[in-house]
């Protein structure tokens, strides 16, 4: 049994208790996916052409701090940019 072979049965029990199928991958349709890659990157080049992103001085970083409730710890992420340590 190849290793592909091996990977479908494993997934195939999961699959059925989800009420989902296994659908194979079709070597065939590779020229026709490849189409269809290329033409939604082409259309995200064009979109990103149309709105282009802000300039820097108009764009804001944001700080952030998590709180875990569970342990009162606290997780901060880009503080040190913005604020003097103290």
């Amino acid at each position: 049994m190849s290793a592909q072979e091996c990977a479908i049965q494993d997934m195939l029990p999961e699959l059925q208790k989800q009420g989902k199928s296994f659908l194979s991958f079709q070597k065939e349709l590779n020229p026709v996916m490849e189409q269809l890659i290329h033409s939604q990157v082409m259309q995200q080049i064009a979109a990103a052409r149309l709105y282009p992103p802000p300039p820097k001085s108009q764009v804001q970083l944001v700080a952030k701090c998590f709180f875990c409730k569970s342990n009162g710890t606290a997780h901060f992420e880009f503080y040190d940019h913005y604020y003097a340590k103290k």
